[in-house]
């Protein structure tokens, strides 16, 4: 959520003319943007299951 209200901010500023959006700005916001969802994906696809030593072989 801080990735995407940060990047929001930007465009809201750089649209008011607060700011300028320069390439650097814009690959920094991207790349940490990917970043954070690729861990929370990451977190929710993979999440590890821990089996009882009961449950084998059932």
């Amino acid at each position: 959520m801080v990735s995407i209200v940060v990047n929001l901010v930007d465009v809201i500023a750089n649209q008011f003319s607060i700011w300028s959006n320069t390439l650097h700005s814009r690959f920094w916001l991207g790349a940490s943007f990917g970043v954070f969802l690729a861990l929370y994906l990451t977190n929710e696809f993979f999440k590890r299951t821990v089996k009882k030593e009961e449950s084998y072989g059932t």
